[in-house]
């Protein structure tokens, strides 16, 4: 048995770990259940790898996103491990295979979304494995997206029942206490060993501006600042606005969001992994996973709602340990729409019984029955022809996924699948006995490998075109022969897709959790008063952050906009604090003449106070008005 040192100087070439990870490592390789709170960049993939390749058996990996799975597992092949991923893009009979390959194969790493756990065919899979570990990576999705829209994170410890003896780890990096708790419990993890570093990043400087023009000030951040950087935006139209803005003022930059092809999404990532991208404009998922070390640079355009996902983000930055800069650009509306945020995420239940209705309504399906069903879901049409709005649907479609009521798959299909599903020898006495459908079988085996093997992406007007048959006829014939049990087949579609788990009911019978309307909605209150307190709080911005997560210290960063400040003025934090406080009461009931505020701050030295009030000029805390009086800023 190797020991972890040779694991990690043979596979990925390291001499010796980081911070924490030895004794993270020690501790599953003890089979003790283990919870690992680490910064992003902390390398806590190592903490599972490891012992994952020590041990005997296979490692089972919950994460996710498919981005993530596919990202880690080419991590590993590409070190000569063997891993495989499970995910919605794959025909059950290669989920098949790929089950089949761990228990009777030598696969060390097999990567599942919390969904996959509860399906019958892999809890059947899962008693015939010889697991050696369960890691469950960025854990916090147990406590945030479990009570949110992935109820299956909170279903995650039912393998425990198959799996008594098997050491699960979690993983994070970026954990409050109630969240580290709520990890652990729902879990179920037994005598666990906590492991929890700094979330201190001294290298990052983080800086917060007011600005009524984004644009202008993305671009002037991006010019000032040079390196590989990210833009988070908050839709996906945002994305490509951003990164139109950028490429017409010479700056490299491409979007990236979940609606791209898979293809695109590749091309995309890959450009700015190695630089050919300087800049890679993307909604919230980015990132995660992915292992680029040299990023400088990490703006928010629109406040996030939760610190969680703020400090993980701007944490993408500065993971070689140089120093690299966060930028969140706000204006006063934007507080204004946290607020609106919340109330938008908690729709009526009314509201939510009457689109459950409307939903079985639209597929025809009577009282008492629906149960599996899937169907194209037009969320858009579907909206508009009810006169619900967007967000609002979308939300109620969470409560009703969170109660199990529902799944939503958020993706179309891109491509056409298709597999034979029988042999060679089938298909040609097939041919023989249905002579029309000859030239469309021939002409899809010599097009596509490994179709008899798996599920194959084609291009039905590629085929069409090689028959010389009209499309809708190629389309006639592949309904044909999945109608004959020949081929599976999943024609390309645009649109989500929902899924009824139950069957219909009267409204009346309808109830959702009750920590839906109570416990989340209260948290997710905190969470957006933690960020207005981020944004508007004159102190060390890396404090305020730290103190949200439970962790204390009396120096300050010293290199946040409002410490260089300070620095600057020359004032202490303490007294900063007495002197802002005393200008915004005075200006509370009239606006003053520089010289009318020093009078009114005897107290105060003129020349600090003077300073400080340029400070607040600056970051638009007050105007001068038309009459060279300041006032407080107010909208």
């Amino acid at each position: 048995m190797s020991s972890p040192k040779e694991i990690i100087k043979e596979y990925w070439g390291y001499d010796s770990f980081r911070d924490s990870q030895e004794e993270i490592i020690n501790s599953v390789m003890e089979s003790s259940d283990t919870f690992a709170l680490l910064p992003t960049g902390g390398g806590k993939s190592l903490c599972f790898q490891v012992p994952g390749l020590i041990k005997e058996g296979i490692c089972i990996v919950v994460s996710p996103l498919i981005a993530l799975m596919e990202d880690q597992v080419n991590q590993l092949r590409s070190r000569n491990i063997i891993a495989v991923s499970i995910h919605s893009g794959l025909h059950k009979t290669e989920i098949d295979r790929i089950l089949d390959n761990c228990i009777y194969g030598n696969i060390k790493f097999l990567y599942v979304s919390p969904e996959r756990l509860k399906t019958e065919v892999f809890q059947e899979r899962l008693k015939k494995m010889n697991v050696s570990v369960v890691a469950i990576d960025e854990s916090h999705c147990v406590s945030q997206w479990g009570h949110d829209f992935r109820p299956a994170y909170l279903e995650i410890a039912n393998i425990r029942e198959t799996l008594p003896n098997v050491p699960f780890i979690a993983l994070t990096a970026t954990a409050t206490e109630h969240v580290q708790k709520d990890i652990i419990k729902h879990l179920a993890l037994k005598e666990v060993k906590v492991f929890s570093k700094s979330f201190a990043r001294e290298n990052i400087r983080f800086v917060v501006r007011n600005s009524i023009n984004k644009h202008a000030k993305i671009l002037e951040v991006c010019t000032k600042i040079e390196g590989s950087t990210i833009v988070y935006a908050n839709t996906r139209k945002h994305t490509k606005d951003y990164a139109d803005l950028l490429n017409s003022n010479g700056i490299r930059a491409s979007f990236y969001h979940a609606g791209l092809k898979p293809e695109d999404k590749t091309r995309i990532q890959e450009e700015w992994i190695t630089g050919k991208v300087r800049v890679i404009c993307a909604t919230n998922a980015f990132g995660m996973g992915i292992d680029k070390a040299n990023v400088r640079l990490v703006i928010h355009p629109h406040i996030p709602s939760e610190p969680e996902a703020f400090y993980q983000e701007a944490g993408r930055a500065g993971r070689d340990g140089k120093t690299s800069l966060s930028v969140l650009i706000y204006n006063f509306s934007d507080l204004e729409n946290l607020d609106r945020s919340v109330a938008l995420k908690y729709p009526e239940p009314k509201l939510v019984k009457r689109i459950y209705s409307l939903l079985f309504q639209e597929y025809q399906i009577a009282f008492g029955t629906g149960e599996n069903f899937k169907a194209d879901f037009d969320m858009s049409g579907f909206s508009i022809k009810h006169g619900i709005n967007i967000n609002t649907l979308h939300y109620s479609l969470k409560i009703l996924e969170y109660s199990e009521l529902i799944a939503l798959q958020n993706y179309g299909r891109e491509s056409s699948k298709l597999m034979f599903k029988v042999s060679h020898t089938g298909v040609y006495k097939f041919q023989v006995a249905n002579p029309n459908l000859d030239d469309l079988l021939t002409v899809i085996i010599r097009s596509y490998g490994g179709i008899f093997e798996h599920m194959v992406a084609i291009d039905e007007m590629a085929i069409a075109h090689r028959t010389k048959l009209p499309i809708a006829l190629v389309n006639k014939y592949l309904q044909n022969l999945v109608d004959r049990d020949v081929i599976y087949y999943e024609a390309k579609s645009r649109l989500p897709s929902v899924q009824f788990l139950r069957s219909r009911v009267q409204e009346t019978y309808l109830s959702f959790p009750k920590e839906i309307y109570s416990d989340k909605q209260s948290r997710d209150k905190e969470r957006v008063e933690a960020m207005k307190h981020y944004v508007n709080r004159v102190s060390c911005r890396m404090n305020v952050l730290l103190e949200y997560f439970g962790e204390k210290r009396k120096e300050s960063c010293g290199i946040c906009d409002v410490c260089s400040s300070l620095n600057q003025i020359g004032v202490s934090q303490k007294e900063f604090d007495q002197i802002h406080t005393a200008i915004k009461i005075a200006l509370k009931t009239s606006s003053l003449t520089p010289t009318g505020i020093t009078e009114k701050l005897p107290k105060f030295s003129p020349e600090k106070t003077a300073d400080i009030l340029r400070w607040m000029l600056d970051n638009t805390e007050v105007i001068l008005n038309l009459e060279e009086k300041y006032e407080l800023k107010t909208n």
